[in-house]
């Protein structure tokens, strides 16, 4: 039986935008089908990682490895001239990739390093069109990524040995 005291859910259609006909749950804005539950209150449960607020999830991934993206990226900008913000994202996106790589090598994760490879590898492709389509020719690099790979490989092996 509908409530003649209680309030009008809140929460509206997003295809229509008209309004929920529902009575809102006492002490909350919305109907029990909009969200009010008084076991749950809402939100990620504590220790959550994805209730994290923006950036932290990096700043824990690079704590460590902060010189290989370092590297990473100074070696892409030496091939690319990076002159706008989605070369910067797509370089940033493809060293945050190469970390990854490193890092579930490291734990012996081969699925999870092969994703990270492909993801890499698409945001170099990337890199790599737009140059190509803003100069108009051929990109030709001094280095390729193979050889950036290899070589990032061998300095995070020598300085995981130097840590031991």
């Amino acid at each position: 039986m509908f409530n003649q005291n209680a309030l009008q859910c809140k929460a509206k259609s997003k295809m229509s935008g008209i309004r929920c006909k529902n009575a809102a749950v006492s002490g909350y804005k919305v109907c029990r089908m909009h969200g009010a539950n008084k076991k749950d209150p809402g939100g990620a449960p504590k220790g959550n990682k994805h209730a994290r607020k923006y950036g932290s999830y990096i700043a824990e991934i690079l704590k460590k490895d902060i010189w290989i993206f370092e590297k990473f990226y100074d070696t892409l900008h030496q091939d690319f001239d990076l002159n706008n913000s989605t070369d910067k994202m797509a370089t940033e996106l493809a060293c945050m990739y190469f970390v990854k790589i490193i890092q579930a090598q490291r734990e012996g994760d081969i699925p999870s390093a092969d994703t990270h490879d492909r993801m890499c590898r698409l945001q170099l492709k990337d890199l790599k069109a737009t140059k190509s389509a803003r100069e108009g020719e051929v990109v030709t690099l001094k280095t390729s990524p193979a050889e950036w790979a290899a070589n990032l490989l061998s300095q995070s092996e020598e300085k995981t040995k130097k840590d031991k």
